[in-house]
């Protein structure tokens, strides 16, 4: 097998509140008392990502353009945002934003909140798309003068201070009120409250912008399942390939020597669930499954070098070792949340 020079991980959702109390799995640990710490970058990993491929912030970082290309949906020349169908609930004086997967809705369902979503504001311009479950897009034909907060940064957080804002920030206030009305009086909500499940009672707008690609990239292998990575590696002519099940699935499939990034989002789909066990347990799940192997292959030579990016909400701590780095056995071992800081 042919040497990959040079692996990218990005993991997104490192910074958990379980983050400052959770022990280091042993080969993420190796890995990181091992490694060469690089400067931090400011900003969660949809900002870390555009930086990579060069795409420039507009009044958001353009997160919904280019997971509309990865969704197979045509951009146009028109301005997106990506509507997440969220749930919030009224807690003392505020509202706050709940759950950020809406795990009771089916695509159908999903289908006919949009179709009642466009037939109410077919006059404004406004189209949504809903081409899965709990991602939803916002085609305008204007560029509103407002920016917005990402989803993973308002989770379970007090929404007062983080709606829309600029000068048209009031207006799209209005809007959002009209959309939660329309949404409190469908059949589907009931149907969801019938079956246990939340009601999708409001939608969270942002990354908007229009499709503007960066520089062109076409060295680079991108291993990805989201739809943002994929559609930022088609934009800029790289090879896209799903990700596989683990590193060893990875390394199996013959990898040329080259640029690799592999974008592991498990830990911030468990975040947007609310779920602190369950973010423990993809922790654990993902050092058995990604960094044990990863480790074994940069012993053996497979892996050249290996650069790790814990991302949060606010920044992304970079981390790069190669072979040799393995034998700083001198270091201690530290806690996850030291890796973090």
């Amino acid at each position: 097998m042919k040497s990959v020079t040079r692996c990218q991980l990005l993991l997104p959702g490192m910074f958990h509140e379980l983050a400052l109390t959770t022990l280091c799995p042993p080969a993420l640990g190796k890995l990181l008392r091992s490694a060469r710490r690089g400067a931090h970058f400011s900003g969660n990993d949809q900002a870390w990502r555009c930086h990579y491929f060069g795409v420039a912030r507009q009044q958001d970082d353009p997160v919904a353009p280019f997971s509309c290309l990865g969704e197979g949906i045509e951009c146009g020349p028109y301005y997106w945002l990506c509507a997440n169908p969220v749930n919030l609930q009224l807690q003392r004086d505020s509202f706050v934003l709940a759950d950020g997967q809406m795990r009771g809705l089916s695509l159908e369902q999903a289908g006919q909140l949009v179709a009642a979503l466009n037939q109410h504001f077919l006059a404004c311009g406004m189209r949504f798309y809903a081409p899965h479950a709990n991602r939803w897009y916002l085609r305008l034909l204007d560029v509103p003068r407002m920016e917005t907060h990402p989803l993973p940064e308002v989770l379970g957080r007090s929404i007062h201070r983080l709606l829309p804002h600029g000068e048209d920030g009031l207006r799209w206030h209005q809007r959002l009120n009209e959309i939660q009305m329309l949404l409190h009086e469908h059949p589907v909500n009931l149907d969801l409250e019938h079956g246990g499940n939340l009601p999708v009672n409001s939608l969270w707008l942002w990354g908007g912008g229009v499709l503007l690609p960066g520089l062109a990239q076409p060295e680079l292998q991108v291993w990805a399942q989201d739809s943002f990575t994929r559609g930022l590696a088609q934009a800029h002519g790289s090879r896209v390939m799903g990700l596989p099940r683990s590193a060893i699935d990875w390394l199996r499939q013959g990898l040329v020597t080259g640029k690799h990034l592999l974008v592991l989002n498990g830990l911030e789909q468990a975040d947007l669930q609310s779920g602190a066990g369950e973010w423990a347990d993809t922790l654990a799940r993902m050092d058995n499954e990604w960094f044990t192997p990863l480790l074994a292959a940069l012993r053996d030579g497979t892996l050249d070098r290996l650069d790790l990016h814990l991302a949060g909400t606010r920044k992304v701590n970079s981390y790069s070792l190669s072979r040799t780095d393995l034998y700083k056995f001198w270091r201690r071992a530290r806690p996850l949340g030291a890796w973090l800081a």
